[in-house]
């Protein structure tokens, strides 16, 4: 880590704007002009990591082009002492997530000026051919003006995990998910192709937070958060905070629409009806609704600035005393946290960490140092806890494999190092209440929910509703065939119920009719295939004895025939 003097590519650090597992971010003196510029440096370790340094460039790549006031400029990028760094524009101020940890629900006229900052930002990427594909609270930052309601700017940064939408190749792999999940749309969690309503779904998440104080969905699992973003009811704002007009509702709704069809063109539509939804004759008027403030998180000055009541003051008043600190966490960066370092021995690294799968989340245990105060907990590098105690459980991750690192921190004492990691923990989805009808079909259903399939790389999902009984048992699992642009070609679905009553007089419904031929599937099973023209294409298949009796299969075209269709089934692995 630099330190406040050193040269870094040329530049002069004047101080530590923040730091975690992955790298830092600093304010330093340009070489040659007069002015400040902010610099993000990743640990040497992750130079030589290709996924790592193309993802780092490519923020630069993407974004030097863009010059727009509402996002962050990027200057210039290199490589120095064996590490990445990229030069941006320094943003004075503080990000919307830090400003809604601090206030809770912000007054209309602050949230207005931030989503509309923000939407003329995406739609200048967007015309440029530039998804964001992360856009949180944290990655907008605000610049106070002279009027509290009225920011200076609004600008968006950590362009780091963009994507050019016209690019087939992702650097993420097949199937993998970024962006964080709190605001991602169905669509990205599920590693299916995405485009500018993708982000528009992010920013409508990011306006609810913003009015209530609390994202949409909240889950203590992964699962569960990733289930409430693709199938469930889209949260209405006015339950959380009852005094913002109705029609609010409906706009937030329309952007967070689980299809992008039924979301806003662009981002800029958004931030209109958005802003249209208040009425400025009673909305715009008056003091946020009570309530208790969250917690705010670790902040780098909390040593040197006293703490202020949120509520009597705005909150470009609490900004540190000694200047504006820019937030520029991006994916790269992990928590602030401020060490006091002495001339006291350093302390011990705490003995290999253990880490394990539970419920829904990972348990890392560790031994106690003596004369530590607190601990820092890294995943694969980032940091995820920093805090007291010999153990955290850690949210599940996204399915990979993780290795867990602990140090100790002392308020008087140097710090221990990351020197000793715990054993590999592997994470995985299951199919949960579908298992039993992934099993029946192992090699068309892939072995986790949301990872490709090995034919015709589909991807499966959870599905569900039943043709003839609403309020029956039926669940489904359903595989996408999508082309290169991201539309769906065809959908095989196994239906599934409790009961082979239950599955025959769904099949007969579906079928409608159409005359049944015998069937033998190329794994050799035996049942009755029906066909049809209508629906796009469709061909039904149910069996005869076993326990498939209880599930029906489906092939379903969006514009095809029924021998379409027929022919996929007779290739399908079942």
């Amino acid at each position: 880590m630099y330190q406040v003097g050193d040269l870094i590519a040329g530049y002069r650090v004047l101080q530590v704007l923040g730091h975690g597992g992955m790298g830092e971010v600093y304010q330093a003196a340009h070489p040659r002009l007069p002015r400040a510029d902010a610099i993000k440096v990743l640990r040497s370790v992750h130079a030589t990591d290709p996924v790592f340094r193309a993802r780092f460039e490519r923020e630069a790549d993407l974004v030097a082009p863009l010059h727009h006031p509402n996002i962050v400029a990027v200057y210039d990028r290199g490589i120095y002492d064996d590490r990445l760094w990229i030069a941006m524009e320094f943003v004075p101020g503080r990000d919307a997530g830090l400003i809604v940890d601090a206030d809770g629900p912000l007054d209309p006229r602050l949230a207005i000026a931030i989503i509309t900052g923000a939407a003329a930002g995406l739609d200048a990427a967007h015309l440029r051919g530039i998804l964001h594909r992360d856009i949180k609270p944290g990655n907008i930052l605000v610049t106070p003006g002279l009027d509290p309601m009225v920011p200076d700017a609004v600008k968006l940064t950590d362009f780091g995990i963009a994507q050019a939408l016209d690019e087939v190749t992702s650097l993420t792999g097949t199937g993998t998910t970024v962006g964080t999940l709190r605001y991602s749309s169905p669509e990205q969690i599920e590693g299916r192709r995405v485009d500018i309503r993708s982000d528009t779904y992010s920013l409508g998440a990011t306006a609810y937070e913003l009015l209530t104080g609390a994202p949409p969905f909240e889950s203590t699992s992964l699962h569960g958060l990733m289930t409430a973003h693709m199938f469930g009811e889209r949260p209405r704002a006015t339950q959380r905070n009852p005094s913002l007009p109705d029609a609010v509702d409906a706009v937030l709704q329309q952007a967070m629409a689980t299809s992008p069809d039924d979301r806003f063109a662009t981002a800029g539509d958004f931030a209109a009806a958005f802003a249209d939804a208040f009425d400025t004759r009673r909305t715009l008027v008056g003091p946020s609704p009570t309530r208790t403030p969250a917690p705010t998180p670790p902040d780098p000055a909390a040593s040197r600035t006293p703490s202020v009541d949120p509520p009597r003051q705005p909150w470009f008043r609490r900004l540190p005393a000694l200047g504006f600190v820019v937030v520029l966490v991006a994916a790269i960066i992990g928590g602030v946290a401020g060490l006091l370092q002495s001339s006291a021995r350093t302390l011990p690294t705490p003995e290999r960490p253990d880490a394990q799968v539970i419920k829904e989340a990972v348990q890392i245990t560790w031994n106690a140092v003596d004369g530590a105060d607190s601990y820092v907990v890294r995943q694969n590098g980032a940091e995820i806890f920093a805090g007291p105690g010999t153990g955290y459980t850690a949210p599940l991750p996204l399915p990979g494999t993780y290795t867990y690192t602990v140090a100790a921190r002392s308020d008087t004492a140097p710090g221990s190092e990351f020197s000793l990691t715990s054993e590999t923990v592997t994470v995985f989805l299951t199919w949960r209440g579908l298992q039993w009808v992934a099993d029946l079909y192992p090699d068309l259903v892939p072995a986790t929910p949301l990872s490709t399939n090995s034919f015709d790389g589909m991807i499966c999902s959870g599905g569900g509703g039943s043709l003839a009984f609403p309020d029956s048992t039926q669940t489904s699992i359903d595989c996408d065939k999508d082309d290169a642009a991201g539309n769906r070609v065809y959908r095989v679905s196994v239906f599934a119920f409790a009961t082979a009553a239950e599955a025959s007089a769904d099949a007969d419904i579906a079928a409608a009719g159409s005359p049944g031929t015998p069937f033998t599937t190329t794994q050799g099973n035996t049942g009755t295939l029906h066909q049809r023209d209508t629906w796009g294409g469709m061909a039904t298949l149910t069996f005869g004895s076993g326990p498939r009796t209880r599930t029906y299969i489906s092939v379903t075209f969006q514009s095809g025939t029924g021998r379409q269709a027929a022919d996929v089934m007779a290739r399908l692995p079942i």
